[in-house]
């Protein structure tokens, strides 16, 4: 994989791809329509990280939002479904939760496909 390199104003962004946001889910924390947001690549990220997350299940579907794990709680570990720490689902929230739904996965079928590292709008 290249790593592609962008210099803007003496700054540099070393980004494994990029994506573009569509719609406003992610507008109340500043990503608006048509912004391009550099990612990295890697299988890891942590809560509340800027992640493109795909979900392997449901044919092939692709979200972006901001990524947090939800672990096992007390009943589901009595009740034997989980063991203590082990992650019961993912979630990826949009930004205005009262606009947009979040979507929760399955984390046996979520794969993160990259963290946001920096973002570039275009102003005509």
């Amino acid at each position: 994989m290249k790593t592609i390199a962008l210099g803007i104003a003496g700054a540099v962004i070393r980004a494994d791809f990029c994506t573009v946001v569509q719609g406003n889910a992610l507008r109340e924390a500043g990503y608006l329509d048509g912004d391009i947001l550099f990612m990295s690549a890697r299988a890891y990220t942590k809560d509340g990280d800027l992640a493109l997350v795909r979900d392997r299940l449901e044919h092939e579907d692709i979200y972006l939002g901001f990524y947090h794990q939800i672990e096992a709680a007390n009943e589901d570990i009595a009740s034997g479904k989980f063991t203590k720490g082990e992650i019961k689902q993912i979630e990826v929230q949009p930004a205005d939760p009262e606009e947009y739904e979040k979507v929760i996965l399955d984390p046996r079928e979520a794969e993160v496909l990259g963290v946001a590292i920096g973002v570039f709008r275009y102003k005509a």
